[in-house]
């Protein structure tokens, strides 16, 4: 089911299934800042990646002695979600622990995302409970699909570039057939953007928010006063992803958690960066999407 909720300066549309948001349009211009999906350029899309980010070594991970399979980024976005409040420039949905979820997944978990539309900000915030008895550990990720080109005469491979608010020095994770390996790799010296041409033949670029200065990062263009900007603060790592190429979409992605390490032992507690809840706990995590 699409939704719609809107203020004064911008008007969204968002999907119960997946949680997906499917438009975020300034209402004087009418830019549209989200991606019109298309299959055929990425078949199986993801908006949350929850209780995975990224994959585990041979889809498969240990969780109190029992082995079990969860494809890339988990399963929430295969999910439908309800809606639980909504006014007119907000939404709340949740998704929880069902029979299916525990096939992959053993945890009594609450899973809810809201939407909220401040000025020409999108504030999205998510909370994880914990409505167990036991420690439930997770990952989380925001995968939201930008479109690229920012302007209508840009192109992607020649004028569009990311922006950092700050100079930085700072190095990726090196990732091996999707897996993390122990090793990063340097990437920005004392620069505040990164081209996008030729930037993603090597895959996702990973950083540790703790090795940057910024707390927000920007899509934008040499030739349109277009942006799109997306504040990561409070999140463990930040990616940048999109098919090498001249692709329509380019993601920011917050991110707690990553894929296992290539020498993982399988067990599910062994994952870098994973988030813990005792029984009863919840925990919130937030990140603002700024239309310009």
């Amino acid at each position: 089911m699409i939704l719609t909720i809107e203020n004064e300066i911008l008007c969204a549309q968002v999907n119960t299934h997946a949680a997906l948001i499917e438009k975020l349009v300034n209402k004087e211009t009418g830019k549209d800042y989200i991606w019109e999906y298309d299959a055929t350029f990425w078949p199986r899309r993801t908006s949350i990646c929850f209780p995975i980010m990224s994959i585990l070594k041979n889809d498969e991970t240990v969780i109190e002695g029992k082995t079990y399979h969860m494809e890339n980024h988990g399963f929430l976005r295969e999910m439908d979600l309800d809606v639980v409040a909504s006014g007119a420039d907000f939404v709340t949905m949740r998704a929880e622990a069902n029979e299916m979820t525990k096939n992959h997944y053993p945890y009594d978990f609450r899973f809810d995302v809201t939407y909220r539309l401040e000025g020409n900000h999108m504030a999205v915030e998510y909370e994880v409970s914990n409505q167990g008895a036991i420690p439930m550990d997770y990952c989380l990720g925001a995968h939201t699909t930008y479109k690229v080109p920012v302007g209508d005469g840009d192109n992607m491979q020649e004028d569009l570039y990311i922006q950092f608010e700050e100079p930085e020095t700072a190095a990726i994770h090196v990732v091996q057939d999707g897996l993390q390996t122990h090793e990063y790799k340097p990437l920005l010296e004392n620069c505040d953007r990164i081209p996008l041409k030729d930037a993603f033949e090597g895959g996702a670029l990973i950083f540790d928010t703790a090795s940057l200065k910024s707390r927000s990062a920007a899509i934008c263009s040499t030739k349109s006063p277009y942006r799109t900007t997306v504040d990561f603060t409070g999140w463990k790592q930040v990616a940048f992803w999109t098919k090498p190429g001249d692709m329509p979409f380019l993601c920011i992605e917050p991110m707690t958690g990553l894929a296992d390490y290539v020498d993982t032992d399988g067990q599910f507690t062994s994952k870098p960066d994973l988030m813990r809840l005792q029984s009863g706990e919840k925990n919130q995590h937030r990140y603002v999407i700024t239309a310009e």
